[in-house]
């Protein structure tokens, strides 16, 4: 493994020892560091596979379905597995970073597999703050922290120091990994179905067929009318018991999960759809490895949701046939929910009770496989969507109160934050309407309460944008925050140097927005945008809040533990600043 000032030899295992390994052991690589990896080896059939990098589109790396039916790596080839394109002349290069996480690489020569790892590492966080961020948004809406990629790799370890630390996070995960165990014990119980004697009376002409027994006799006596007539047992089997009752029970809740989180997979594939096609639109603007990892990102995404999709549904109709058996069909659900100790001693309904547990507390998820493990999503686009939660949750601190949009408009939360997004708050005189990634429009047309700004210059959609309204209608003022997961220095750096991205987009922001709802006097009129403060993680050694302003621009430090009390102060000051422009609006 080649780094631009060092070369590290990755050691070899004969077996699968991740789980087993120190981080001392594993060679770690720090976010958007280039490296490559060579495989020097005089075997010609020797090969190599990395899974966790299949969606990546690196350079020379090739499909050959007679050797593996894996993307490999040949020996004594440089794979670039991450690079920047530089000069006139760049050379093809992968540039979509990786994510935190670890990564496994299955060596095949001899006849014999080999294994080697390295980890990456976050460039501008610890591991502990990436954590953090990482559960904080799980917290906020659980699986928004994840791609929704499901790869199958050698073997998952899970990064320690988070509270979400399960390999399975959610009940279709949890129920495909259990569904030939539920298959199993049901269909064990099913052949065995338990059942009692009982007795059903009626009275029948007397015969010597006829059974009889201490009621028969004394309903003779009691019914001296029923002459010639036997009050007789017939026995039968009743299904109608305990056992079953709970065995029902925990069918109808699993065949109820398959069809709910079918129902939900649909709706998020819907909407990974719109995201593609949104992606697709803007294309042009990025580089070919990153056109390449969004297409096969998307496609391995669907098809992993449509594979889930199917074995959920197949699940469900198999438990439906089941219900319909004679000794279930009849039978009551239980009428009192605790579980019958009794019934822990039969191995087949000690696991279909574990199962129905865990899907009632998600926390409970258990699982002897750790082969599938979802994606963390890349860092800067978690990081962006961990400060648009801590701006939401800092203004609900600060006695905001959430009425509308994203998570407070339905009961069925989808893991996405979408462009777009906006929460509306209210407070005592105020309402506030806290958007994540919407385009200002260059239109005066285009000018709604929704969107009350709009802009001449090219740079034109910041990661959140908060407008402030009197009166519900009334537009004030807004503040502009961007989320960048750069340090300090790399920023100060690129605006002196007059980085067209940097430079351009917070000047823009302060200076160039317009708004016709802003009914303030022209002579007197002040900007629309009252701030942009620039929000950044910093190093990870870093641990005081820094603010630093520089031409009207605000860069604050915010990261896991950091800069909190600054933001909920900074927010509240330019708040009041933009509520004082209410004395001077032409209309009331």
């Amino acid at each position: 493994m080649e780094k631009p000032d060092s070369e590290t030899v990755l050691k070899l295992y004969t077996s699968d020892e991740l789980e087993t390994l120190s981080d001392a052991d594993i060679v770690e690589i720090r976010e958007y560091q280039a490296f490559t990896i060579l495989l020097k080896s005089e075997n010609s059939d020797a090969y190599f596979c990395i899974p966790e990098v299949d969606d990546y589109d690196i350079p020379q790396r090739i499909s050959n379905e007679a050797i593996s039916d894996e993307l490999i790596y040949l020996p004594n080839v440089r794979y670039k597995i991450f690079g920047f394109s530089q000069g006139r002349n760049p050379e093809i290069i992968q540039t979509v970073p990786l994510t935190p996480g670890y990564y496994t690489i299955r060596l095949y020569t001899n006849d014999q597999w080999f294994f080697a790892y390295w980890r990456i590492i976050p460039k501008d966080l610890s591991q502990e703050e990436w954590q953090a961020i990482r559960d904080d948004v799980e917290a906020k809406v659980r699986g928004l922290a994840m791609d929704y990629t499901t790869r199958k790799r050698t073997q998952v370890r899970r990064l320690r120091g988070g509270k979400f630390e399960l390999y399975l996070d959610d009940d279709t995960t949890f129920l495909i990994a259990q569904s030939s165990r539920i298959r199993f014990a049901v269909e064990k119980l099913r052949n065995e179905a338990k059942f009692r004697i009982s007795k059903r009376y009626s009275w029948v002409p007397s015969g010597s067929s006829n059974d009889t027994d201490q009621l028969t006799i004394r309903k003779i006596g009691e019914r001296p009318d029923k002459q010639n007539q036997l009050y007789s047992p017939i026995r039968y089997l009743e299904y109608n018991i305990a056992i079953n009752q709970w065995l029902k029970l925990i069918i109808n809740t699993i065949t109820k999960t398959c069809e709910s989180q079918s129902a939900y997979l649909a709706s998020v594939q819907a909407e990974l759809d719109i995201q593609y096609a949104e992606e697709e639109r803007f294309k042009g603007n990025r580089t070919d490895s990153e056109i390449a990892f969004t297409k096969n990102s998307y496609e391995s995404t669907h098809s992993q949701i449509v594979s889930n999709m199917q074995a959920l549904l197949k699940l469900s109709r198999y438990l439906s046939i089941v219900l319909q058996d004679e000794f279930l069909a009849s039978v009551d659900l239980p009428a009192n929910r605790i579980f019958p100790k009794g019934l822990m001693l039969n191995p087949q309904y000690n696991l279909l009770y574990k199962i129905y547990y865990g899907l009632r507390h998600q926390d409970k998820h258990y699982t002897t496989d750790a082969y599938y493990s979802r994606y963390w999503k890349k860092t800067a686009k978690l990081y962006e969507i961990w400060t648009y939660i801590k701006v939401l949750d800092s203004l609900i601190n600060s006695g905001y109160r959430p009425i509308s949009g994203w998570i407070y408009d339905s009961a069925t939360v989808l893991p996405f934050l979408d462009d777009e997004t906006t929460v509306i708050l209210k407070g005592d005189d105020v309402t506030l309407q806290l958007a994540f990634n919407q385009a200002i429009p260059h239109d005066e047309k285009k000018v709604t309460k929704q969107m009350p700004l709009m802009i001449y210059a090219r740079k034109n959609k910041p990661d959140i944008r908060l407008d402030i309204f009197i009166k519900e209608d009334l537009y004030l003022g807004s503040i502009i925050l961007d989320a960048k997961y750069k340090n300090l220095k790399a920023l100060m750096r690129e605006r002196n140097e007059g980085f067209a991205g940097v430079a351009e987009q917070f000047r823009a922001y302060r200076n160039d927005p317009d708004s016709p709802l802003l009914h303030i006097p022209q002579a007197i009129k002040p900007k629309p945008v009252d701030a942009v403060i620039v929000l950044y993680p910093d190093k990870p050694d870093k641990e005081e809040a820094i603010i630093n302003r520089q031409n009207s621009v605000t860069y604050m430090q915010l990261k896991p533990g950091v800069g909190d009390s600054n933001l909920s102060r900074i927010l509240e000051q330019h708040i009041t600043n933009v509520f004082g422009r209410s004395n001077y609006l032409e209309t009331l």
